[in-house]
């Protein structure tokens, strides 16, 4: 009976464990996280200076409430083309992304992917942006240039995210903490 006793609370012991590890995912929405990323670095000047103005851009949220705050079919081409056999954003499940008004070579972009095994081709998607803008910095002012060639692209579970700018490694700290907090099983 004690060897009956002790291999239940053996079963329940693993069954608990095995659906704690059980693969967790984020419930962060990219527009939450690009509101939190705004609010990191708009209290400070400074960091805002170096940002030129988050208020001299535009922000696309694919949640957004008016059609003017998503991205057309034609914004998403002129931006970013076609993305690697796919039907433009089709693999995209949201996105928040800002751009400089300014001509210059500052974005920021978060994009969640519904399929955890299209990440690399909306990596391979931002790569292309990033070197468009790079192409594009030439002519500007040197720290425009050097921004696009210290751009982050990255992935963190089902986003992909990217950013040029001075600050890349704070943005790259929020957004990460901001996945963090909304991780479930």
């Amino acid at each position: 009976m004690k060897f009956l006793k002790i291999s239940i609370a053996l079963i329940l012991l693993i069954t608990i464990f095995a659906s704690c590890a059980g693969e967790k995912e984020s419930t962060a929405v990219p527009s939450a996280i690009m509101a939190k990323i705004i609010g990191a670095v708009i209290p400070e000047k400074e960091v805002v200076d170096k940002m030129v103005y988050l208020e001299d851009g535009l922000l696309y949220n694919s949640d957004a409430s008016e059609e003017d705050g998503r991205l057309s079919e034609g914004q998403i081409s002129i931006f970013f083309g076609k993305l690697d056999g796919t039907n433009d954003f089709d693999v995209v499940e949201s996105y928040s992304f800002w751009t400089s008004m300014e001509g210059v070579s500052t974005e920021m972009g978060i994009f969640k992917v519904g399929d955890i095994t299209d990440t690399e081709k909306v990596v391979n998607f931002l790569k292309e942006r990033v070197k468009t803008l790079e192409n594009n910095a030439h002519g500007y002012k040197p720290e425009e240039l050097q921004k696009a060639k210290n751009a982050v692209v990255e992935t963190k579970g089902k986003y992909v995210y990217y950013f040029v700018t001075n600050i890349n490694n704070v943005l790259v700290d929020t957004l990460k903490a901001e996945i963090e907090v909304n991780y479930v099983s």
